[in-house]
């Protein structure tokens, strides 16, 4: 159950990442990054952000996201259920 709550948790938050700076970026034109993208000039040319998203990209981001989480949840709970209880409550 550990392990499916986790994977739940780490892939939600993945694809409502991944679709929060979608928004951001092609939407919104990315307002927070874009002063660094072009510079401080105050002449600059106009252009527009094309999306370009691949299959590789996205995978690529989600086992990042996902893969840590999970063995950081999993190898906990596992060495839990495998130590003997009488040992763990005699200290």
């Amino acid at each position: 159950m550990k392990f499916w709550e986790g994977f739940i948790i780490s892939i939600t938050a993945a694809l409502l990442g991944i679709l929060i700076a979608f928004i951001h970026v092609y939407f919104l034109q990315a307002p927070l990054l874009k002063p660094f993208l072009i510079g401080w000039s105050v002449m600059y040319p106009a252009y527009n952000l094309a999306p370009a998203v691949e299959a590789g990209d996205i995978f690529t981001i989600i086992s990042i996201a996902v893969l840590p989480y999970l063995s950081a949840t999993i190898i906990p709970a596992w060495k839990g259920a495998i130590t003997d209880p009488a040992e763990v409550m005699q200290g």
